[in-house]
Formats: C-alpha cells, structure tokens, sequence
C-alpha cells in the first residue's frame, strides 16, 4: 500500500508539472477589464490647491481635497464634483483665485489648471445645486491634457438599480500620492438602500478625498432575472450617480457628575450617501445653468470640431 501510494503521488506530481509547462509554454491574453479599459480613470481629476514648501528653494507641493470627473454637456467639457469640496476648498484656500484642478499630461507630468483662469477665460462661475450635493463649471480642454470623459451614453438612473447591486468608484485616496502625476484608486461597494428621493446609499467607506467621484455599475458575468439568470450585466460600467458625504455615527459621552455632554466620538459607518444621475440631469435643465451653459464664452469649452 506504501508503495502504491508513493508511486501515485510521484505520478502526480509529473502531472503537475507537465500542466505547468504547458502553462508556461501557452501565451496568456492581455489583462482586460471592460470599465477600466474604455479609459473610464482618465476622467478622473483632483481638486485642490498649492501649499508653501518648508525650504524656501523648494518648490510648492499640491494639496489634494477632493475629486472630480469630467462629461460632456452638448459637446461642451464640464468638470462636476460635490458642492461641499468646492465649499470646503474656498474656506480653507481663501476663494476660488487659490484653487486648482490636477490632471495629468500626454507626457505623464501633472498639470495645473487654475479655476480662476477657468472663470475669466470663459465667463463663468460654478453652478452649485439647490438641493443637491453638486458642482459642474466648464472647463476647456488644453492640448496637452491626457484625459477622457465619461460619456453620456454610459449615465444610468438610480431607478435602474437594486439594493445588492455591485458598485465601484474611481477616487483620489489621501496617502497614495505620486508627486510628478495623479494616481487614481479603484474601489468597490454595493447599493445598500434607495431612497425617496433618488439619492442611495453605498455601503462602501468614503473618505475626506473621495467626495465627488463618479460611481459606476460594476460588471458582473451572471446577472438574476425572474426566473433564471442571464450571462453579463447590461448595466455593465454605466455611471450611476456622485459621492458626497459618508454617513456618521456620533456618540455622546455624559460627565457622570453634571449629567452634561463632555465629548462627541464621530465614526465612519461605511455608507456613502450617492447623488444620482438624475440630480445632475435636474442641474443641467434649469434656467440658471441653460442661461450660462448658452453664452458665447462658455461655447469656448467645446469639444474640439465642434
């Protein structure tokens, strides 16, 4: 019996190993992912400012705050992100003359690109919503820019999704940071409820930085349907709504002698309240935004031909 057992493993071991060979010898295909792939992380931008260096011969270092992304409204490049980090942003640079959107360049280089010069070279000023957590202003291309947008044919309502649903989000992360290009991160969630009024809940923690990413439909090789399931997701990659707050949860702790609050502990839930694609439709419909969106300067943001 020892000796059948030796030789059976022996001979499955050279098994093994001739699988192995024929695995070295068999070219793998290149990695492929359908979302990544159609360039979806090139739409992502970093908003934020310059902070003075500590030596004075050194240069400036960026300050990441937020995130962004950019579309295309009738042929013409916006670059949306959530209210309160352009809220946030001007509190603590002092004005919108201090604040800057990083992308990076056709060398791999980061750029620069001043919101202020954004507004005078236009003539135009950020569009905030009224009961919504978002911004979009127009923003022109430069030649130099290495960037896409996330279509319109890939935006997708909220309606269209259930709770369980696969989620993920491309962001800034505050701690990985590369000085001479701006590196976004890809992160997963699912939905975990809808709301009445669109807006849903990711159950994925966000963090100060991640407000104002895109959220998108995460592919999935079997989707449930009644009765049955059916191959793929036709909701596949579809871009779904916008980060803006993570949810808290606040505990009070009482003094034991006044009976009164003394410290306030705030954690991270690990929900992401999502604003969705509606709400942006809802922006871009109303006559604020149509009046500045139609003026001669804001055309100067079009796609290039257009």
């Amino acid at each position: 019996m020892k000796v059948a057992s030796f030789c059976g493993t022996v001979v499955l071991f050279l098994g093994l190993l001739g699988y192995g060979s024929l695995l070295a010898q068999t070219q793998l295909p290149a990695p492929f992912h359908p979302c990544l792939s159609a360039g979806i992380k090139k739409s992502i931008v970093f908003l934020g400012a310059f902070e003075a260096p500590p030596e004075p011969k050194e240069r400036p270092r960026h300050v990441y705050f937020g995130t962004g992304f950019l579309i295309t409204i009738d042929d013409i490049f916006y670059l949306v992100t959530a209210k309160h980090v352009v809220e946030g942003l001007r509190q603590a640079v002092g004005g919108d003359e201090r604040m800057f959107v990083f992308l990076n360049g056709r060398d791999g280089k980061v750029r620069a690109q001043s919101i202020a010069e954004v507004k005078t070279m236009l003539s135009v000023e950020w569009s905030l919503g009224k009961d919504s957590d978002l911004a979009l202003i127009p923003f022109g291309i430069r030649a130099d820019f290495d960037v896409k947008v996330v279509p319109e044919n890939m935006f997708l309502e909220s309606t269209q999704l259930l709770e369980l649903q696969d989620l993920f989000f491309v962001s800034f992360q505050p701690g990985i940071d590369t000085p001479d290009s701006i590196t976004p991160v890809t992160r997963r969630g699912m939905v975990s409820v809808l709301n009445r009024d669109g807006t849903f809940y990711m159950d994925a923690f966000a963090f100060p930085g991640n407000s104002g990413s895109p959220v998108f439909v995460k592919p999935s090789p079997a989707t449930f349907v009644e009765g049955g399931t059916t191959i793929g997701d036709p909701r596949a990659c579809q871009f779904v709504g916008v980060i803006g707050e993570y949810l808290p949860y606040r505990e009070v702790a009482i003094s034991t002698q006044t009976k009164r609050p003394r410290v306030i502990f705030e954690e991270n839930t690990g929900l992401a309240r999502v604003w969705p694609v509606q709400a942006l439709s809802e922006m871009t419909a109303s006559p604020v935004f149509r009046a500045q969106h139609e003026q001669p300067k804001a055309k100067a943001a079009r796609k290039p031909g257009q």
